[in-house]
């Protein structure tokens, strides 16, 4: 499995996440953090057409910020009880702040 520390990940639009791993794994994306917990295996939806293969890459979307968090784990056996997977909280960009006109 992985660290709790390793469980949890902070990512920006447009941040790319790869997965790698050897042996039989998988990554999937459940939508609610209760399903995530739970490793609730009916939830789990492939995260991509190359799911099964590592490396996997995920580009962390503008849709996919407007959720706030996004989570993955490993549908194989008991891989996500294990502690195969990951909850990535999405960071909202900050904008240079926009000076004021002034007048001469």
């Amino acid at each position: 499995g992985m660290s709790a520390d390793e469980q949890q990940l902070t990512a920006l639009p447009g941040d790319t996440i790869s997965f790698v791993w050897s042996g039989t794994h998988d990554v999937h994306t459940l939508a609610t953090e209760s399903d995530f917990e739970n490793c609730n295996k009916g939830a789990m939806v492939a995260a991509g057409a190359q799911h099964m293969h590592s490396p996997f890459t995920y580009t962390i979307t503008d849709e996919d910020a407007e959720l706030d968090s996004l989570f993955f784990a490993c549908s194989v056996g008991y891989h996500c009880m294990a502690g195969q997977k990951l909850h990535v909280s999405i960071a909202k960009p900050t904008s240079a702040p926009v000076a004021a006109p002034t007048s001469a």
